[in-house]
């Protein structure tokens, strides 16, 4: 069972995030469904603003993903659901792209006539009308209640809450520190004014944004005891006010948690949640599937000491020691089980599963999906079949 200071930390984390939510601007409830999938748009259809010049298609290129695609070409990264519809026949998966991949896009190609002596205009168009100027005839009788039958895609959890699990880094990761605030308080939070010590030499500019990161806790494998590296969280992020020579101020621009002079700032970036139609319930029946086995290593709730006794269930964020390197990719499903030391005759016995929302090199960010007891850190994983 957890701790109160467990429960406590936990409450506090999800009542931060219910009040940041997500940036993307959903101004009414309206769903739009295409190629047996049902999207929820950011913004209502009619409102939606496209680019007069998408070209027809994408090459893929290392570091791609629909995301960038989509800021890139429509100017919103949260319209790569659309993106990803235009490829339904090529891409099952919207978070496995590969350098050479022809990715085509939304409207692209689109071309009208000149008028006599003058060059060719393309001007910008609502999503309404790119959608009603495309041939509709490809529905079969009978294809529109499947359509409407179709399981909604859905975000595992928040964006919040995958920015502020951080990472576990082998590498030491340093930034620019606060050294002092506006206020006499002892944590900062939402709106203080803080003072960073460093000015352009550091890269910083006026108007950018920056995470506040903490370094915590070494994190030793569960099962080998091998150094995995450091934690890192998330704890704030800040919009730089002004910039001098060696002193910079910033403003607190949101908070994941309490923010402490010391701290420090890296470059923003930008964290696509995995939109996922859920996977199967899991059967203790299934046999294993051999693939890419690896161990629940840490776990987001808890603090700098707490320990492997710490028990996770359905919603919590933990981290996996599998990354890029072994072929994890956001998205992906994995089992989890154990197995009864003293008597190697019995089956595994499975606990629950995990989805993968955020990859690093050598390990990964999860959330936990399915829970059907107590899962522990040094629980063991492998690929979902």
């Amino acid at each position: 069972m957890r701790s109160l200071k467990q429960f406590l930390v936990l409450a506090t984390t999800i009542a931060i995030i219910g009040v940041i939510g997500l940036n993307t601007g959903s101004a009414e409830d309206k769903t739009w469904t295409y190629g047996g999938v049902e999207y929820r748009l950011p913004k209502p259809a009619q409102d939606l603003q496209l680019p007069g010049d998408i070209p027809e298609s994408h090459t893929v290129v290392s570091g791609d993903c629909l995301w960038s695609i989509a800021r890139t070409y429509l100017n919103d990264p949260y319209l790569w659901p659309l993106v990803w519809e235009e490829n339904l026949d090529t891409i099952k998966n919207p978070h496995r792209i590969y350098p050479g991949d022809i990715v085509r896009l939304p409207g692209g190609g689109t071309m009208i006539a000149a008028e006599p002596g003058g060059t060719t205009a393309m001007p910008a168009r609502t999503f309404t009308e790119m959608k009603d100027a495309e041939v509709t005839d490809m529905e079969e009788p009978g294809e529109t209640k499947a359509m409407e039958q179709t399981r909604k895609p859905f975000q595992v959890t928040s964006e919040a809450s995958v920015i502020a699990a951080g990472m576990i880094s082998r590498e030491r990761i340093t930034g620019v520190p606060i050294i002092a605030a506006e206020t006499t308080a002892f944590d900062l939070a939402f709106d203080d004014v803080i003072f960073v010590e460093g000015g352009p030499a550091q890269g910083l500019q006026q108007g950018g944004s920056y995470f506040i990161m903490r370094e915590l806790h070494l994190v030793e494998h569960p099962v080998s005891g091998r150094n995995l590296g450091r934690m890192y969280h998330v704890m704030a992020e800040a919009e730089i006010l002004c910039v001098n020579e060696n002193v910079t101020s910033a403003r607190i621009s949101k908070s994941y948690g309490a923010v402490l002079r010391g701290d420090f700032l890296v470059p923003r970036e930008e964290i696509p949640i995995p939109l996922t139609l859920g996977s199967p319930p899991f059967d203790q029946c299934n046999p294993s599937s051999k693939k890419m086995p690896g161990t629940i290593i840490d776990a987001f709730i808890g603090g700098p000491a707490f320990s492997d006794a710490v028990i996770l269930a359905k919603g919590d964020i933990a981290y996996i020691d599998l990354g890029s390197q072994d072929g994890v990719a956001p998205g992906d499903y994995f089992t989890i089980f154990t197995r009864e030391a003293n008597d190697p005759r019995l089956p595994r016995f499975v606990s629950g599963e995990i989805m993968v929302v955020k990859v690093y090199e050598t390990t990964s960010v999860v959330v936990l999906t399915q829970s059907k007891t107590a899962v522990f850190l040094g629980d063991m994983i492998e690929l979902k079949q």
